[in-house]
């Protein structure tokens, strides 16, 4: 009898230990993106407010360019309105889009 009861222990015990080890783990959590800079900050407002004067966000967010390609068509919108977009505002635009949208 005694010895029955000691069977049965070690077999509860053992189906717990089973059953949780067949329990689902949960996934990490990703970490999320990496928080902007004050300029980058600055930029994404920039962007936000003075490329939608001509033309939705939606064709500037859905671009992914290098820093380099970046700069050449923050240049380019810069001679398309003279004055519209100074220099300091620029690098601010290519600091958000490089770090944002960049490859």
């Amino acid at each position: 009898m005694r010895l029955n009861v000691l069977i049965c222990a070690f077999l509860g015990i053992l189906m717990v230990a089973a059953a949780s080890g067949c329990a689902k783990k949960e996934e990490p959590k990703p970490a999320g993106p990496a928080p902007l800079s004050e300029a980058a900050q600055d930029g994404k407002i920039l962007v936000e407010n003075m490329c939608t004067v001509c033309h939705s966000l939606e064709r500037v967010t859905e671009r992914e360019e290098t820093k380099e390609k970046w700069e050449k068509i923050i240049k380019e919108m810069q001679g398309k309105k003279p004055g519209f977009i100074s220099d300091a505002d620029a690098a601010k635009m290519l600091e958000y889009l490089s770090t944002v949208q960049g490859k």
